[in-house]
Formats: C-alpha cells, structure tokens, sequence
C-alpha cells in the first residue's frame, strides 16, 4: 500500500500536464470490483477488501489533488 500510494505524487503530476481527471469513477469500480474477486477466491471477505480499496482510493486521489 505505501508503494502505491507514494507514486500518487507523480501521477497526479502527469494527470496535471496531459488534462487528465483525477477522478475516473468506472476505473475505480473495475479495480473494486477485481480485488473483491481476487479477495473472494482467497477466503478474504470481499466488503472487508472492498471498503479497504475505497479508502486507498481515497486517500490516493486526495495526494494527487495537492
């Protein structure tokens, strides 16, 4: 997780330069959504992975803002 989110600086960056939105709502419902497979088919509860990918979001699209 603290890899991830330490590139959010850079891609907010590239998103700023080549007008791209920050917020891409049908990306983030496909990432939810194959973590939740990924989770389910490991013995994971999916909504425990699934609110814990919508925090990462989150917190993901708040660094990029700044």
């Amino acid at each position: 997780m603290n890899k991830r989110l330490s590139y959010m600086k850079s891609v907010g960056l590239y998103k700023a330069i080549h007008q791209v939105p920050i917020e891409d709502i049908p990306r983030e419902k496909i990432v939810i959504e194959k973590a939740m497979d990924a989770a389910d088919k490991q013995g994971v509860t999916a909504t425990s992975v699934k609110d814990f990918f919508r925090a990462q979001i989150s917190v993901a699209k708040v660094i990029q803002y700044r």
